[in-house]
């Protein structure tokens, strides 16, 4: 428990949000900042682990949902909502397979270390929780992005795939690009580079960098590059519009609920959804596995989920992996964390 914790919440918008928590108590600071031994005892380091890929190795599409939750999804198909704000993504969730700490659609439980949007991805690919040092940030320096970490990114490169990772924003922020690149030495596709290849200007920028409709338009342009290189790929590709506070609506998008975050959601779902059965199309389609999940809970201050969640209802991110080779042996009623993915 932390006794006597103050929090600022400071809220800069111009496109973007920020959210910033100042502890005042001294115990809090010494917890994140001591060193323990808990992830020495307990990590297993892929490097001493026979990892065997196939003569044929599969393709491996990785979509992160910002703030993605099952919570807008209604209650008989697991969400804290009356009525089903993400249908498209619960039909996704309930026709492949979804890791559940319940036995309806569910997910891993959230744990220090992974909330935030980089410390989410950071957890579900290399399986350790992200501690920032508060005697100073060293992950803006390439090198020194948990540098000894065997990350997902690691093993792919080792075996010969060409790895991407898209995002609409700076890839900079929070040290994406940094972790990327130390560990798998990933092409970066960001609002930058749309700019730089002349499919957008400076000043078209919008919300955090550009759109979720540009982003999975020109994924589907960079999939089709590397599908027609002789290795295999693995593309990682980070949303943006459900960001808080209240998200991005495109233009186009339905006005069909009372707040615009859930109308944001709703918009989110049916772009996953089209951008899926896209890739249904696909020649390489068989020999791809697609995984889609949350990279943290949603940050969206306020009561909106409070307000409308039913009583005792736990949140979780949402997770589904289709097309894969395997069936897991116990899908529901796991107990467990992102870290394990």
């Amino acid at each position: 428990m932390m006794e006597n914790i103050e929090v600022w919440q400071v809220y800069i918008f111009d496109g973007h949000s920020i959210h910033f928590s100042l502890a005042k108590n001294s115990k809090y600071i010494n917890r994140i900042s001591e060193y323990s031994s808990f992830i020495e005892n307990h990590y297993v380091d892929g490097r001493n682990v026979s990892i065997k890929f196939p003569d044929e190795k599969r393709n491996l599409i990785i979509l992160y949902l910002e703030s993605m939750e099952n919570t807008l999804m209604d209650i008989e198909n697991g969400g804290g909502w009356e009525y089903n704000v993400i249908p498209e993504l619960t039909e996704l969730a309930n026709e492949n397979i979804n890791f559940s700490h319940n036995n309806k659609i569910g997910s891993p439980h959230s744990i220090p270390g992974t909330e935030w949007t980089v410390a989410g991805m950071v957890a579900s690919s290399a399986g350790i929780p992200l501690k920032i040092p508060v005697n100073g940030n060293k992950y803006t320096e390439t090198g020194n992005f948990i540098p000894g970490a065997y990350t997902l990114g690691d093993v792919l490169k080792e075996n010969g795939y060409n790895l991407k990772l898209m995002v609409g924003s700076d890839a900079d922020f929070g040290g994406r690009r940094n972790y990327y690149q130390a560990h798998g030495n990933y092409e970066i596709f960001d609002v930058y580079t749309a700019i730089e290849k002349g499919k957008m200007r400076e000043d078209e920028q919008v919300w955090w960098g550009f759109e979720d409709s540009r982003l999975f338009e020109w994924a589907k342009e960079e999939i089709i590059d590397l599908a027609q290189r002789k290795e295999p790929f693995s593309i990682s590709i980070l949303t943006a519009n459900t960001h808080f506070i209240d998200g991005y609506l495109e233009n186009g998008a339905e006005n069909i609920y009372e707040s615009q975050y859930e109308n944001v959601h709703a918009h989110s779902s049916k772009q996953v959804y089209d951008f899926i059965n896209w890739l249904r199309e696909q020649d390489f389609y068989e020999m791809t596995t697609i995984i889609i999940i949350g990279d943290h809970r949603s940050m969206q201050p306020g009561e909106f989920y409070s307000s409308k969640m039913v009583p005792g209802y736990y949140r979780t991110i949402y997770n589904t992996i289709i097309n894969s080779t395997e069936e897991p042996i116990q899908s529901k009623n796991r107990d467990f964390t992102i870290l394990d993915f």
